[in-house]
């Protein structure tokens, strides 16, 4: 079973990209929305994902510093960064932090499922940029 950590902005895409993941037999979701970063943190804790899916834009910051912060914990999901646009500057940070993946999804109708079983099983993700 692949365990998946929404923290996404948007309530909408969080339940878009639930719904879909939701409809993996392999897959378990949860959603968080934190408000600061210690909520991000006791929801890893909680949880335990195998895959955090968090937005570019989570609690006002830079989304490529918290998943950074994310992937060199003790023992790290894997990340995806979601993003609405794409901006090339996060890609090479992105990896460079440890994010196993980099998602421009700002309409909906991506393949979260695969971009999560990708990451999980130890591979990458990397969108086209369009």
């Amino acid at each position: 079973m692949i365990r998946v950590l929404l923290i996404l902005t948007c309530p909408e895409q969080s339940r878009r990209i639930g719904w879909q993941l939701a409809g993996a037999a392999d897959v378990e979701v949860r959603h968080r929305s934190p408000a600061t970063w210690s909520d991000i943190v006791t929801a890893l804790e909680e949880f335990a994902p195998s895959v955090v899916v968090l937005d570019r834009a989570v609690l006002g910051a830079e989304g490529v510093t918290i998943a950074g912060d994310i992937a060199r914990g003790g023992r790290p999901p894997a990340v995806v960064l979601r993003a609405d646009v794409y901006h090339p500057e996060d890609v090479v940070a992105a990896a460079k932090a440890g994010v196993r993946g980099y998602v421009v999804d700002g309409g909906g109708g991506y393949p979260w499922p695969a971009v999560v079983r990708a990451v999980a099983a130890g591979g990458g993700w990397l969108t086209p940029a369009a």
